[in-house]
């Protein structure tokens, strides 16, 4: 569950379990509300029941989920309390484990958003780590510690992108011929 910069992500799942071949029943449900509205409070706040939905309606069906992801949040979530933060994710992974007590929950972070307005690829890269950094010190060492028996992965895909943008930077990606759409 997130916004449109982590659900694209978490669709590449279903490519990886069909290629590996080792998931021949593997299915995947994202719900996405863009921007902010795909924060874990947002979405806590306003779609809990149309997700518990698809919680419910997989237990039902006898295919309980079994790896649950989250965005880290939104950048409005950043001013908020880190003790509101925490529950909005304590709050959705009880809910998961409720209806599956071994489900693993990953919690996916993204790269910042208006690429064009970092200088380059450094300062990017500062940004995204600062902000990777914070997620797993703040928040994924504490979910670990508060759910020991579930698997807590974090997924800082957001460091993709400023690989990619060294690349493009150092003239290692020929045909590209812009990173960034121009902000305006």
């Amino acid at each position: 569950i997130g916004h449109s910069f982590f659900c694209p992500v978490a669709d590449q799942f279903d490519q990886f379990a069909a290629y590996s071949g080792q998931f021949p029943s593997h299915d995947l449900t994202t719900f996405k509300k863009g921007g902010e509205k795909g924060s874990p409070i947002y979405l806590w706040d306003n779609h809990k029941a149309e997700i518990e939905a698809i919680l419910n309606s997989s237990s039902l069906a006898g295919t309980p989920i079994e790896i649950f992801g989250l965005t880290a949040g939104a950048p409005s979530d950043q001013s908020r309390p880190t003790e509101e933060i925490m529950l909005a994710y304590t709050r959705w992974i009880d809910l998961a484990i409720s209806y599956n007590p071994s489900t693993s929950i990953y919690i996916g972070n993204p790269w910042q958003d208006f690429p064009a307005n970092y200088t380059n690829a450094t300062v990017y890269e500062a940004k995204i780590e600062e902000t990777a950094e914070m997620v797993y010190t703040e928040l994924i060492m504490d979910l670990r510690a508060t759910y020991p028996a579930n698997n807590i992965f974090f997924l800082n895909y957001g460091s993709v992108t400023t690989a990619m943008r060294h690349l493009y930077e150092d003239g290692e990606l020929e045909d590209i011929t812009y990173f960034t759409k121009q902000p305006g």
